[in-house]
């Protein structure tokens, strides 16, 4: 019997947070891994954030039992007790190492895959909305401090240096609630009543066939009427 695979939760939506040093409008490139990415601080007093988390923690919870079921049909119960978990939020810090007292999830995307099939590379990148759902065209710059959902992939994964479980957090869409661009102040000083109003995009219109997020966002600022995160 082979060990349990994670598998992916597809198109599931944060709360709304702020974003934390964003790569988006062009990926990063970090030890020629090329990335679209952004940090999403979240108000751990929030219900929403606290629904969120408890649902990140069952996706964790779930799969670690797994694993230490099958250790121990393997034989091996001693290295199922010894199975650890990580916390699936981080707090944030600020530069000094001090709690902001925000939490922070990190996502990310790769810019591009090598199909095995084919051979050939195909660029990614992350999809964008506007507060009303609406497909952003041109995208514009995005800056710490912008007021945003995430729509992501989470997958239970193990960190390789300490074999903890936790959640990975796998980019697929923006839904930009309040934009920040060029000369924003940073992305902790904002709270989250800077949404109102929401951010709705004025530029050149999306393609017909990528108009639907895949995701219910239902009212100007992106808040879901159900509890679908």
């Amino acid at each position: 019997m082979s060990e349990p695979r994670t598998q992916k939760i597809k198109a599931q939506l944060t709360p709304k947070g702020i974003l934390k040093f964003p790569s988006l409008h062009k990926p990063d490139t970090y030890k020629g891994d090329t990335k679209y990415k952004t940090g999403l601080l979240m108000d751990p007093n929030d219900p929403d954030v606290q629904a969120f988390i408890a649902k990140l923690e069952g996706i964790r919870d779930a799969h670690v039992e797994k694993v230490k079921k099958w250790l121990t049909d393997e034989g091996k119960p001693g290295l199922a007790k010894k199975v650890q978990v990580r916390e699936v939020v981080r707090e944030d810090l600020d530069k000094e190492g001090n709690e902001t007292g925000m939490v922070l999830i990190n996502a990310a995307m790769k810019a591009e895959y090598k199909d095995r099939q084919t051979g050939k590379v195909k660029k990614l990148n992350p999809k964008f909305f506007d507060a009303r759902g609406q497909k952003i065209g041109n995208v514009p710059e995005i800056w710490g401090g912008t007021v945003a959902r995430l729509g992501l992939d989470l997958m239970a994964t193990c960190r390789e240096a300490d074999k903890a479980w936790g959640v990975g957090f796998f980019l697929d869409a923006v839904f930009i609630l309040d934009l920040k661009g060029p000369g924003a102040r940073d992305a902790s000083a904002y709270g989250f009543q800077a949404d109102e109003g929401g951010y709705a995009y004025n530029g050149a219109a999306a393609s017909d066939d990528d108009d639907d997020s895949g995701y219910d966002v239902a009212d100007s600022d992106g808040d879901s009427d159900n509890d679908d995160f």
